[in-house]
């Protein structure tokens, strides 16, 4: 006969209750029972967020490029402007349509249509990179005509048949508005935003860009310094462009 003792040392004895099963989910799988409510929240440790990646054509170029104008002018200008009018380069129809390229109405005008294209297709991102080229390009060229117009250099065209070099600053009119080169700008800020759009075929691109604006030389609009600090311009104001981009439409 047991006693009530001997009741509570069989109940005490008696094994757990087994958790409830796992219950099937609607897509067949199984799903474990719940935390109970009770158990304290774990805090899960705050995940940055992904750096952004660098540019694809570095800053560092546009300072490069400035110093390599200086040298050019004080060194190079005037011997290959000389050089290029014996060749007789101006004559070559290839290096004229070479050089249109970097008007930068077509530019302005196909980012223009580009844009307004993508955006009708709702292809945003590529809508978005149409406007950047329209934006750095037209600042670009307003800062580009500015500093002409500042400085005043001397066409190469007025050395080679006047002998006249030099800066004469807010001379005004074609003549005196050889530094920079606005085809040079157009051509940088345009290889820049490609480079941007095409890391993987950045190099290539910087140097087709730079390669048309350099035929400027050739048909003796302007000097080797206006080139290189024309596509200094752009490239800086494609980074600038892509810098506003970033900061207020991540």
């Amino acid at each position: 006969m047991t006693g009530a003792g001997g009741h509570d040392e069989a109940a005490g004895a008696r094994v757990e209750e087994a958790p409830p099963p796992a219950a099937m989910r609607p897509d067949g799988g199984v799903s474990m029972p719940a935390v109970a409510d009770s158990m304290p929240a774990v805090p899960m440790p705050a995940v940055p967020m992904p750096a952004v990646p660098m540019p694809a054509v570095p800053m560092l170029a546009v300072p490069v490029l400035v110093v390599l104008a200086v040298v050019a002018h004080l060194a190079l200008d005037e011997r290959l402007a000389r050089a290029a009018a014996d060749a007789g380069l101006a004559r070559s129809q290839v290096l004229q349509w070479a050089t249109e390229l970097g008007e930068g109405v077509w530019w302005l005008a196909g980012g223009g249509v580009a844009f307004a294209v993508f955006a009708a297709l709702r292809r945003h991102n590529a809508a978005r990179w149409a406007f950047a080229l329209v934006v750095s390009g037209a600042a670009s060229g307003l800062a580009t005509n500015l500093v002409k117009l500042c400085l005043g250099r001397a066409r190469p065209k007025l050395l080679l048949s006047e002998g006249v070099t030099g800066f004469h600053p807010f001379a005004g009119g074609y003549d005196f508005a050889s530094m920079p080169s606005g085809h040079a700008t157009t051509a940088g800020a345009a290889a820049a935003t490609f480079a941007l759009i095409f890391p993987r075929w950045r190099w290539p691109i910087l140097a087709t860009g730079l390669a048309l604006a350099s035929t400027r030389v050739a048909i003796h609009a302007h000097y080797l310094s206006d080139v290189l600090l024309g596509f200094a311009i752009g490239l800086a104001f494609a980074h600038a462009t892509l810098a506003v981009w970033r900061r207020w439409w991540p």
